[in-house]
């Protein structure tokens, strides 16, 4: 692994991790686009918004900690397990997102 991709990956996970924590601890939703939360009741915006952020800064910290891993052991086995944290996030992120707004697009098929 070269130096540009350990740091590239780095930066990747720490954008990541910082727009997962201002979607779910400061509820900034513009950081998602609106057909994400357009249904979503008002008072259900702040818990959708906190589970949002969790699968995404599970997505990112995954992304973050591949190359510490790939380092401390000297093998690919930081990949496996990044791919996994990126696949528990995103589904943690569908699942809320089909939950509060009941599809993944904002508006039903007619």
């Amino acid at each position: 692994m070269s130096m540009g991709e350990f740091i590239g990956e780095m930066l990747i996970g720490i954008l990541i991790s910082y727009t997962s924590y201002q979607i779910g601890w400061k509820s900034n939703l513009n950081f998602l686009h609106r057909y994400h939360w357009n249904k979503v009741a008002e008072g259900d915006l702040k818990p959708f918004a906190k589970k949002m952020g969790l699968g995404g800064l599970v997505a990112g910290l995954s992304i973050f900690f591949m190359p510490l891993v790939n380092w401390l052991t000297g093998a690919q086995f930081g990949y496996y397990l990044g791919l996994a944290g990126i696949v528990i996030g995103v589904v943690m992120m569908l699942y809320t997102v089909l939950h509060y707004n009941g599809t993944p697009f904002g508006r039903a098929a007619k």
